[in-house]
């Protein structure tokens, strides 16, 4: 995907509010967190164009207006997306180095699936 023609933010209540406007959001990658060294964080790609700029202008400008209900239900789904992609960007991915981030807990033995990919990474504790 070419990110360069696309609207990024890293902005979970602005992504929230472009979706509720309308603005499909095409997809969430992760970079470097640029507060916390060691961190990842979430970024929201939108397809790029003046009308998305004026919706960000009336963000920026707290005059943003619309049916809460719905950006409080659009926002949950959204944190669920941007941490699934955190966790997926911290499992280790199958013939880069390790298993990837499916655990099994009761057997500890690590899933071989390439269906479960996407699945959470492992905690510190359990990487032991």
């Amino acid at each position: 995907m070419e990110i360069n023609n696309h609207y990024r933010t890293s902005n979970t209540a602005l992504a929230t509010t472009l979706q509720t406007e309308g603005f499909s959001l095409l997809e969430v990658i992760t970079q470097p967190d640029q507060y916390h060294k060691f961190r990842l964080e979430a970024v929201f790609i939108f397809e790029d164009s003046q009308k998305l700029h004026d919706a960000v202008y009336l963000w920026d400008t707290a005059k943003a207006n619309g049916n809460f209900n719905i950006w409080y239900h659009t926002y949950r789904a959204t944190v669920k997306k941007a941490k699934m992609a955190v966790a997926v960007a911290n499992a280790p991915v199958n013939g880069a180095g390790g298993e990837h981030g499916r655990h099994n807990k009761e057997n500890k033995e690590f899933c071989e699936s390439p269906d479960q990919v996407a699945s959470p990474a492992l905690t510190p504790k359990e990487r032991r």
